[in-house]
């Protein structure tokens, strides 16, 4: 059971509210001021958001129309007056694909562009929650909160979040108060659009995605004791996909590097242990859909997670264009590192048969 919220604490400025049409409630409870609804008042007669199917069903297909789609969702969510059933209908296909096909979905985000930074964020982040949520023994309706809650997490700065992603100088007074506020302004776009989730669930965890268990977190600083237990889990996946994928000004960071920056072996003080261990046994040192440098010097392609986490599934390509499996026992086949490979978007079609 989530721990009970505080029964007060002190508000964050009236004025910083109110100049992004916020008002407080009560903990977790976050509204739009009467000026807020304005603005998101839908244009008359605007046609309905038709963002077609996927051109196959394969998971690359799949995971860039999820790309698209989100994205056109959440710059539309005053427009959309079935969001709150478009949404969940959303994060349980996630959830259906990647119990069916977990290593190609988790290998479509890490290679297929991203159309938006927010929206394809944010469905990578579903697709490693969905993962892991085997490894944490929870309800498939806390499953299906958190994955809502990873797709819906930034929708209160969607625009903004795509902006800093090419942005290399420091953020601005009004883009910092912006981030700062933008878990409250996500649940309460929510609260709008039709979501009123009876257990809270899906907006405790919006709201506290960027809390930390020593209380340094943001917008509120909630202490660990009154966290929901999944926030950690939302976080830590929030933070690792921003690693995966890089920005403009600094390059994507390997999972292996990614996760030694979030927790040192045999570190027992840190209290989000246990959780990034479960992580790496749930994606891996070696991701599906990242590449290795081997002893030989070569670069191989890793398709599929084993019980071993040092030797993943690795296939070499083969000069005619097509792929060879090969055995990391083997001599010259051990990992020897993460490697950068750089994807030519003609290249991105023949790599998809890789999971085919």
């Amino acid at each position: 059971m989530a721990n009970a919220a505080p029964q007060y604490y002190e508000p964050l400025p009236a004025d910083l509210f109110a100049q992004h049409n916020l008002a407080f409630t009560a903990p977790n409870l976050y509204r739009l001021t009467d000026s807020g609804r304005q603005l998101l008042k839908p244009e008359r007669n605007t046609p309905p958001i038709d963002t077609g199917q996927p051109l196959s069903g394969h998971p690359f297909d799949i995971i860039e129309h999820t790309y698209r789609t989100l994205a056109i969702w959440l710059e539309a969510v005053s427009r959309m007056p079935d969001f709150h059933i478009k949404l969940p209908f959303m994060a349980r296909r996630i959830a259906n694909f990647v119990e069916e096909e977990p290593d190609a979905a988790l290998a479509a985000t890490l290679l297929v562009p991203m159309v938006s930074y927010t929206a394809g964020h944010s469905v990578q982040v579903a697709v490693m929650l969905a993962r892991l949520a085997p490894l944490l023994n929870i309800s498939p309706e806390d499953k299906h909160s958190l994955l809502c809650a990873a797709l819906t997490m930034n929708i209160g700065a969607a625009a903004l979040q795509n902006a800093l992603h090419e942005q290399a100088e420091p953020l601005t007074s009004g883009q910092s108060q912006h981030i700062h506020l933008h878990p409250l302004l996500s649940s309460a776009l929510l609260r709008e659009s039709g979501i009123t989730d009876p257990l809270w669930q899906w907006h405790r965890l919006v709201c506290e995605h960027h809390e930390m268990p020593d209380g340094s977190g943001y917008p509120i600083g909630y202490p660990a004791s009154y966290l929901h237990p999944l926030s950690a889990a939302l976080r830590i996946a929030d933070i690792l996909g921003a690693k995966l994928c890089g920005r403009r000004y600094r390059k994507r960071m390997s999972a292996k590097n990614a996760w030694l920056s979030l927790y040192q072996p045999g570190d027992t003080s840190n209290p989000d242990a246990v959780l990034v261990q479960r992580f790496v046994r749930s994606i891996g040192l070696y991701p599906a859909g990242s590449f290795v440098r081997l002893e030989n010097k070569k670069v191989a392609l890793v398709v599929a997670q084993t019980q071993d986490l040092r030797h993943p599934k690795l296939l070499a390509f083969d000069r005619g264009g097509g792929f060879i499996t090969l055995d990391t026992q083997q001599e010259g086949n051990t990992i020897v590192s993460p490697a950068e490979f750089t994807i030519p978007d003609n290249a991105l079609l023949q790599l998809a048969k890789a999971w085919d």
